[in-house]
């Protein structure tokens, strides 16, 4: 029987394939299938998957040309056949009993999805370690009908943004036809594919032991690259995501500062980081009209610019409420150069 099948897409891995793969191989847990989808390498990857599949029966590759995390991921859900489905990027890390304790924790709950803690180590583009933050969670337990009530506060503690951090029941993706949505090419799938199941009614169970380590590496991590249509994607991606979660029936004026704390993140946050991107050759009187231009969307409300600063301190940062206040103080330029200040420091670490 097979009790999870670990999904890894593989493009052009490297030196990192071979830590990712024999760290899931060396599981407590051995009653599981592990999915790699070499999504058109050509650095080697493809054979060092094959190779992989030829000496562990319970590796089983996928070869595709290219289409994206999405397609890839997708792919492998179509031939997926655990109880649960996991996730793991081809750079990553799973410790020793990761599938084994969150495998008896959803089965004992019933939830449908349970997430975990991890570890976030960035490097800088010289392979330098530059921070390592742990994310765990309080224990938490979340019906789909208290879904309206925890939904701001799940968002807030990063359960709602990655999917390599959680295992997933199987039934309850095929029963909503949950895939990955491959309008997002550069970002972003993980928070709409975990907003969708919010939205269908899951339930989510927070294990706060850590058991993953993912790696941010400057310049070659998705987050961490440059592309034009990042910004149009901004300005559609949260409201994309609002729509998805229309059954929860959340009133965003009740709540103005965990509301205005999303957008910060998602909307302004997001924008500010791709413009203050190095390889972006817009003029500043250009940005400036991009942040400007963020009002016209229906992700703003007028009431987001009297939220305090100091609400947003208290709630989870001081960067967004830094943020905040010089785009209400109308400081367009600031809010750029805050982030190119930030991206210079980590280069030139």
């Amino acid at each position: 029987m097979i009790k999870v099948s670990i999904i890894m897409p593989v493009y052009n891995s490297g030196k990192y394939l071979k830590t990712a793969v024999e760290s899931i191989l060396n599981q407590s847990l051995k009653e599981f299938e592990l999915i790699l989808v070499d999504d058109g390498s050509i650095d080697g990857s493809s054979e060092r998957c094959d190779e992989y599949a030829r000496k562990d029966e319970r590796i089983v590759v996928i070869h595709q040309k290219n289409g994206g995390i999405c397609a890839a991921r997708n792919a492998a859900l179509k031939v997926a056949r655990g109880e649960f489905i996991a996730f793991s990027d081809h750079d990553d890390e799973y410790l020793l009993r990761l599938l084994e304790d969150n495998y008896y924790c959803i089965k004992k709950s019933g939830v449908d999805i349970v997430k975990f803690g991890c570890c976030e180590i960035v490097f800088s583009e010289k392979g330098k370690e530059l921070r390592r933050r742990k994310f765990d969670f309080r224990f938490m337990q979340t019906k789909s009908s208290d879904m309206g009530l925890y939904f701001w506060q799940l968002w807030r503690n990063n359960v709602l943004n990655c999917v390599w951090d959680g295992i997933f029941r199987r039934s309850f993706l095929e029963q909503h036809s949950i895939r990955f949505n491959p309008y997002y090419q550069s970002g972003g799938e993980d928070i709409d594919f975990l907003w969708h199941c919010v939205g269908c009614g899951a339930s989510i169970e927070l294990n706060r032991n850590i058991y993953y380590n993912h790696y941010i590496r400057m310049g070659i991590s998705t987050s961490s690259k440059y592309s034009e249509r990042n910004i149009q994607m901004i300005f559609e991606h949260s409201q994309m995501l609002l729509e998805l979660i229309k059954p929860l029936q959340l009133n965003f004026k009740a709540q103005p500062v965990e509301y205005t704390y999303f957008w910060l993140q998602s909307v302004l946050g997001a924008l500010c980081h791709t413009i203050a991107h190095p390889k972006c050759n817009l003029s500043y009187n250009e940005k400036v009209n991009l942040l400007l231009n963020l009002q016209n969307f229906q992700s703003f409300h007028s009431w987001i610019l009297d939220v305090s600063p100091w609400s947003i301190i208290k709630l989870a940062s001081m960067q967004y409420a830094l943020l905040l206040w010089l785009y209400k103080h109308k400081y367009y330029k600031m809010c750029v150069k805050l982030y190119e200040w930030r991206n210079l420091l980590l280069r030139c670490v």
